[in-house]
């Protein structure tokens, strides 16, 4: 449950940090992927909640956070085809050494 308090924080901050520069589209997408990460663009459009934005909607939406540098993509070892997007916001779970 803490884990899940944290990213809530983390998505009120960066929404409070771009002063309303996110589109409502552009927020809800944030915030799916802070909860469901690592995801990637068809993840997102295939669920539920996204069944109503088109694609190019959602490619947009994950650009302009990509800009604003809310999110990264990491390309998958797997298959070079898929870019994983992850969140920027630093869990205090997450340590990382020098």
């Amino acid at each position: 449950m803490k884990h899940n308090w944290n990213n809530v924080k983390a998505v009120i901050t960066a929404r409070n940090s771009l002063d309303g520069a996110l589109t409502s589209t552009e927020y809800n997408i944030y915030c799916y992927i802070q909860h469901s990460e690592p995801t990637n663009i068809t993840r997102i459009t295939k669920s539920p909640y996204f069944k109503d934005v088109s694609l190019s909607t959602v490619k947009r939406a994950v650009s302009t956070l990509l800009n604003n540098e809310l999110i990264i993509a990491r390309q998958s070892k797997s298959d070079r085809r898929v870019n994983y997007l992850e969140s920027t916001a630093q869990s205090p779970t997450t340590t990382t050494t020098e």
